[in-house]
């Protein structure tokens, strides 16, 4: 029986959820998806990570903050650190504003488009399964 991709992505979930204090500890969450929202947005780290407030970076950072929420072990304060040095309240605003757009799908499609993009993405690449990312982890 084929699973359809809502049925993939819940069970992925389920799995990192239950699993995440046995994920390996060494791993560079931050780092992993630094690369991912550069080669996804097109920005540089430094972009991504400054002080700049201009809305595009924001977008891009605080879907990053809510993968590193929903799919890692990572801390608020450890969160705020891998965008430069934030503090845990700004990650904790992150959460608000990400909350607050996918209770109007119909206003915010494109960032909820953004965010499902960026879930598979990232979600793959912890897991090590890198093959269909091939395009934005490593472009040509």
């Amino acid at each position: 029986m084929e699973l359809t991709l809502e049925e993939r992505v819940y069970r992925l979930e389920v799995a990192l959820r239950l699993h995440a204090p046995t994920i390996e500890k060494n791993v560079d969450y931050g780092d992993i998806l630094l690369t991912i929202l550069e080669r996804y947005s097109g920005k540089k780290r430094a972009e991504l990570t400054g002080k700049n407030r201009w809305r595009q970076n924001v977008y891009i950072r605080q879907i990053g903050m809510n993968l590193l929420m929903d799919y890692t072990p990572m801390s608020l304060t450890a969160i705020g650190l891998v965008f430069g040095g934030r503090d845990h309240s700004t990650v904790i605003y992150a959460r608000e504003q990400h909350a607050d757009r996918l209770l109007m799908p119909k206003i915010n499609k494109e960032y909820i488009q953004d965010w499902e993009k960026l879930k598979q993405y990232f979600t793959q690449a912890i897991l090590g399964n890198n093959e269909h990312l091939e395009p934005i982890i490593n472009p040509s």
